[in-house]
């Protein structure tokens, strides 16, 4: 939310640094931002390198808290300014007006948009778990690669990681069917099939 709240910022100079930070996490791969948090600090200033761990967690949470603050941004200014006068006309505070009349329409235009970006959010951790392992030769496509005989016990680690994820992907997307439909006033119908 403070990505979203600078870059609608009143200052220009502060929007437009914004600007330029969110085109750069948006334009660079996750793995390279994660690499960057790794190795940079070290390298520039000298600094011994983070965890692993914690290099990939602070490099996904910067990721994503551009793309949230840009659906969160797009929300906001997807409400038409006649919503934010009629709440003035009433009497409303910009605190009441913001809670009380804008807050449950940007709910519901950003839902679609936040169950993806949760949903992706789940499948990058698996660049966290390969970045913060010291061992990666060990597991996985390594491991196939040395073998020559490729067998079903080289793939469970595979079948395993995406029954772990598409079981965490399937209660996720629950859980925003539940609140949408608990938001939206006239929920969309399913598939008319």
């Amino acid at each position: 939310i403070l990505f979203c709240l600078l870059s609608l910022s009143r200052f220009k100079v502060i929007r437009k640094i914004m600007q330029v930070f969110i085109w750069i996490i948006r334009g660079t791969p996750l793995m390279l931002q994660i690499m960057v948090v790794f190795y940079v600090p070290g390298l520039l200033f000298n600094w011994p390198s983070l965890p692993r761990i914690v290099a990939a967690i602070t490099a996904i949470v910067i990721n994503y808290a551009v793309y949230f603050s840009e659906i969160f941004r797009a929300g906001y200014q997807s409400i038409s300014k006649g919503q934010e006068e009629a709440g003035a006309v009433l009497g409303l505070t910009r605190t009441e007006i913001f809670f009380k009349v804008l807050l449950v329409p940007i709910i519901q235009k950003i839902m679609p948009p936040m169950t993806n970006e949760t949903i992706s959010l789940v499948k990058d951790t698996a660049l966290a778990r390969i970045t913060s392992s010291a061992l990666t030769q060990s597991s996985g496509f390594f491991s196939i690669r040395r073998s020559s005989i490729l067998s079903l016990s080289a793939f469970s680690p595979y079948c395993l990681s995406l029954r772990r994820r598409s079981s965490v992907t399937l209660r996720i997307s629950n859980v925003w069917h539940i609140l949408k439909s608990k938001i939206s006033p006239n929920p969309i119908p399913e598939s008319r099939s």
